[in-house]
């Protein structure tokens, strides 16, 4: 979907995207409002000359499996600005730029230790304040990949930014999927790979 000097506006209805060049690429900004929108690209899943805007709905974006000329799950260059719903983007690097501090909702950057395969889980959770055997574990995000990758950025309500959040590969997903972000997760058989803390950017 490329639109150039466009202002383009997701508001509603499910899109799916395949591309084996960008997904969806404008010279003008990028707003999302609601609706879900699924990438898969080749190269940059979202690049935007303008800013790029999500106050509602899901995006989830799998872009380019390999490092092939610097492409990013998300080539921003006006401003990457979170205000609500749910975004989650995974590629051999998830964005280019960090969210800009107008961001009004928080978000994790995860940069794993080297690819991982296209069929991995990972998933997200609350580290516990006050770690023990019987502490309870809450699962905030489940995601099984589509392609390769290795960088993920991910916003939605429940992240705060300055709190720390766990990060594990295995276990297994259920419920409803889009694009690869499920309803649900379970821990059983995964591995903890890191701790990261909100609001602090990895490329």
């Amino acid at each position: 979907v490329i639109a150039p000097n466009a202002f383009i506006h997701l508001e509603g209805g499910t899109i799916t995207v395949e591309a084996g060049d960008d997904g969806i690429d404008s010279n003008g900004t990028i707003a999302v409002t609601g609706g879900e929108t699924v990438v898969s690209a080749a190269y940059d899943g979202i690049d935007a000359n303008g800013s790029f805007t999500i106050t509602g709905g899901s995006v989830v974006v799998n872009g380019a499996p390999v490092n092939d000329n610097f492409q990013d799950g998300l080539e921003v260059l006006g401003g990457l600005i979170f205000s609500g719903g749910t975004l989650l983007s995974a590629a051999i690097a998830a964005s280019y730029t960090p969210p800009a501090p107008a961001s009004a909702q928080g978000w994790i950057s995860i940069k794993l230790g080297a690819s991982q395969p296209a069929g991995t889980i990972v998933q997200l959770a609350a580290h516990p304040t006050e770690p023990s055997a019987d502490a309870t574990v809450t699962v905030l995000a489940a995601y099984q990949a589509g392609k390769a990758f290795r960088s993920m950025l991910f916003t939605s309500s429940a992240i705060t930014n300055g709190q720390t959040y766990d990060v594990y590969t295995g276990g297994s997903v259920s419920g409803r999927n889009i694009g690869g972000l499920y309803a649900a997760g379970d821990l059983t058989g995964a591995t903890k790979v890191a701790t990261v803390e909100a609001g602090r950017f990895t490329r």
